[in-house]
């Protein structure tokens, strides 16, 4: 039997490997919004995963005013990973920059490119990548 102590303050999170966790900020109501950022929590592996967003107070959905992002995750050879985000729909949820917090790689990676350009720059422990970039279509971890 295998126990592991837990304290509320440091629950643990299980995610499926190939995943994007989008997160914004701790928003009180609806009017707060738009944040100017959205936080992208990236765990390598094979999957795909979806966000859909809407103004979150008006029927404008029901007519087609929502946005729906696809991201869809590929390990890469030597232990790469590559991710993808696709964006369908009007709905402009009103941030323009992301931080993109890698997980889980299997060593330091050399290099993260962005829609072919370098990401600068790469923090974070020896098994995590993190930077900030503005819209983007292509991540690729080598």
């Amino acid at each position: 039997t295998v126990t592991a102590n837990a304290p509320l303050e440091r629950m643990p999170l299980y995610v499926r490997a190939g995943s994007v966790l989008p997160m914004g900020p701790v928003l009180q109501h609806t009017g707060e919004w738009p944040p100017g950022v959205l936080r992208l929590h990236i765990y390598p592996g094979e999957g795909e995963s979806w966000l859909y967003e809407d103004d979150g107070h008006s029927l404008a959905y029901q007519v087609g005013e929502f946005q729906v992002t696809a991201f869809s995750c590929k390990t890469a050879a030597g232990g790469g990973l590559t991710v993808h985000r696709q964006v369908k729909g009007p709905f402009n949820p009103g941030y323009s920059r992301f931080e993109i917090t890698i997980h889980g790689l299997a060593s330091r990676p050399r290099q993260v490119l962005v829609d072919s350009q370098r990401a600068e720059p790469i923090r974070g422990k020896a098994q995590t990548a993190e930077f900030t970039t503005g819209p983007w279509t292509h991540i690729e971890v080598m």
